[in-house]
């Protein structure tokens, strides 16, 4: 098993990724169409991608943590639940994931400045990797 890393992001709303003049390119690559009228869940890895839409902050959080199954399965799990001035948000995925996913350290940081600047203020998500093997 491999311990590649991979980070799911919620916004609240795009007006970060508007500013930034990302969003017509994240909406473009996209494929799920306008990002305006849901909760967005984006994948950050070498580029801010949106990959669902929902029509709520709780459904944007079970679309987040089904994609992090997914991908973790079974195995232990290490997650760092991030926000950008949403500390409530990120205590509430970090209770979530705790509950359904097998984790084995879970860490609640501040959003970095280049991921905080594009999707704004109010986002949260969740980085993750499998334990890494002995």
């Amino acid at each position: 098993m491999t311990a590649s890393a991979d980070i799911f992001m919620i916004a609240p709303d795009v007006d970060g990724l508007d500013r930034a003049g990302e969003l017509s390119a994240v909406q473009s690559q996209s494929g799920i169409g306008p990002l305006d009228f849901g909760v967005p869940v984006f994948r950050a890895r070498d580029r801010i991608k949106a990959v669902e839409l929902a029509d709520d902050e709780e459904a944007a959080e079970e679309m987040l943590l089904d994609r992090a199954a997914d991908i973790l399965g079974e195995e232990a799990a290490i997650l760092v639940v991030t926000h950008a001035l949403a500390p409530e948000a990120a205590a509430r995925l970090g209770d979530k994931a705790s509950a359904r996913l097998n984790v084995e350290e879970i860490q609640i940081t501040e959003l970095g400045p280049t991921v905080g600047g594009l999707l704004g203020a109010g986002a949260w998500g969740v980085g993750f990797c499998h334990v890494p093997s002995a």
